[in-house]
């Protein structure tokens, strides 16, 4: 379980940077500064469908941080 929430804090520590900044992150995962800075320091174990949608946004990221989907859009969804 830790050597998971390693990873899970690498992937958001990467999707930070892929959506643009901790703002655009967090209004893309639709949390708090609170909960998102938790996560990134590891007070809190980020959650696999967290994860999940960070994989998401590291694999297809947007090409301006203005197209960053919000709350529950995936980018599959993007792009229709």
């Amino acid at each position: 379980m830790a050597a998971d929430q390693k990873l899970y804090r690498r992937a958001l520590a990467n999707a930070v940077q892929a959506a643009g900044g901790e703002e655009a992150l967090r209004e893309y995962l639709n949390v708090n500064d609170v909960t998102l800075r938790t996560w990134l320091t590891g007070l809190k174990p980020i959650p696999e469908n967290v994860f999940l949608r960070l994989i998401d946004l590291l694999l297809d990221p947007p090409r301006n941080t203005s197209a960053l989907p919000q709350g529950g859009d995936s980018p599959a969804k993007r792009k229709s």
